[in-house]
């Protein structure tokens, strides 16, 4: 029992940090969009891969019990297509609204114009969707002979 608890504190502190890592990047980023006006790709693309990366340390309980299972490695791919690519979309969908072009315009900004007019800070929660979805689409299948 001992193990269990020490086992979830270290997740807790794990995602604690990653978390202050994402204030950390945020703050840096609306600092520099104030002084530029201009939103930095890098700070944007880390703040994103942060987020996947915490989604999928959600599910990374799931993937070491599938780690240690027997079998061979499958993949859920009506989760991972249904629910995995629908997340990547509305995940990315940031870069539309900082980076703008014609194509990104059309093909993410249009489409997910009734979220971003409520809060831009949804696709945050797309992103930890994804990490989740794609760690947990993974399985293992045992041959039962």
């Amino acid at each position: 029992m001992r193990k269990l608890w020490l086992k979830y504190l270290c997740n807790m502190a794990i995602i604690l940090v990653i978390v202050l890592l994402r204030v950390y990047i945020t703050k840096l980023s609306k600092s520099y969009f104030n002084e530029t006006f201009h939103m930095n790709l890098y700070l944007l693309s880390a703040i994103v891969l942060i987020n996947v990366l915490l989604g999928s340390l959600l599910g990374l309980e799931y993937l070491v019990k599938e780690i240690r299972s027997e079998g061979t490695w499958k993949i859920n791919f009506p989760k991972f297509i249904l629910l995995g690519l629908p997340s990547l979309y509305c995940s990315i969908g940031i870069f539309s609204i900082y980076f703008p072009n014609k194509f990104l315009l059309y093909f993410f900004t249009k489409p997910l114009w009734s979220l971003l007019t409520y809060d831009v800070n949804i696709l945050s929660l797309f992103q930890l969707m994804f990490g989740y979805i794609v760690v947990t689409s993974f399985y293992k299948e045992s041959k039962v002979s």
